[in-house]
């Protein structure tokens, strides 16, 4: 039985090609994590309207080549837990 997509993130991840590789906790809320995203310009946007129907962002998904680039971001690094 297949299960039933809902979010934005079940329909990515039952492509082949997409893994979770890590996840974070942070006392950040959505729109301010990707407020600092977005504000940082080191961190692309990757997806219009990704996971943001709910949102006054264009987007909620973003890509970054390497880990550090995200580390870099500042204030995200501080709050995760």
């Amino acid at each position: 039985m297949e299960k039933k997509r809902f979010w934005h993130i079940d329909h990515m991840l039952a492509s082949t090609q997409a893994s979770i590789r890590d996840i974070y906790v942070t006392n950040l809320t959505e729109e301010e994590m990707v407020l600092r995203l977005e504000e940082s310009g080191k961190i692309k946007p990757y997806d219009a309207y990704f996971g943001a129907s709910d949102s006054t962002r264009k987007t909620h998904l973003f890509y970054c080549k390497n880990y550090s680039e995200l580390c870099r971001v500042k204030g995200l690094m501080d709050t995760w837990q």
